[in-house]
């Protein structure tokens, strides 16, 4: 697999006891929200707990109001964190800047969160998907 530009692969090495170490190429990738898809980093909540936003996507079909974090939705997460004087925030589709509503569809990628919405038994976690191969966390389909 080629690396992007937001991507790198470093070698790390580990201890796995009894003096044992183990090489493993580690890719560091930026997933969610960027300066293209969604406009602004993806946010450290006021408890210290990273999340990453889905990106921001006309071709989808779940709104951002749809996902739950806690006892919130994303829709007014984002809304809290991006304008919290105005309400009218704007975030980035498509490389263009456009009004956040509780209409506004995202791609699950990274799709990594089993609380975001109601999962079947068998879901797991995505961190990376294209129409022709997705990598979940121990998987590896490709079509």
């Amino acid at each position: 697999m080629a690396l992007t530009q937001t991507q790198a692969a470093h070698t790390a090495e580990y201890s796995i006891g009894a003096g044992l170490q183990r090489k493993m190429k580690v890719i560091l990738s930026r997933k969610g929200f960027d300066s293209c898809y969604g406009g602004y980093p993806s946010p450290i909540l006021p408890d210290g707990r990273m999340i990453s936003l889905p990106i921001p996507s006309s071709e989808d079909s779940i709104c951002y109001k749809d996902l739950k974090i806690q006892n919130k939705n994303l829709y007014e997460l984002m809304r809290e964190l991006f304008d919290p004087k105005d309400r009218k925030p704007k975030i980035k589709i498509n490389g263009k800047w456009a009004e956040l509503t509780e209409q506004t569809t995202c791609h699950l990628d990274p799709d990594i969160y089993h609380f975001l919405i109601d999962r079947d038994k068998e879901w797991a976690p995505v961190i990376w998907s294209m129409q022709s191969c997705t990598i979940s966390f121990g998987k590896q389909k490709c079509y």
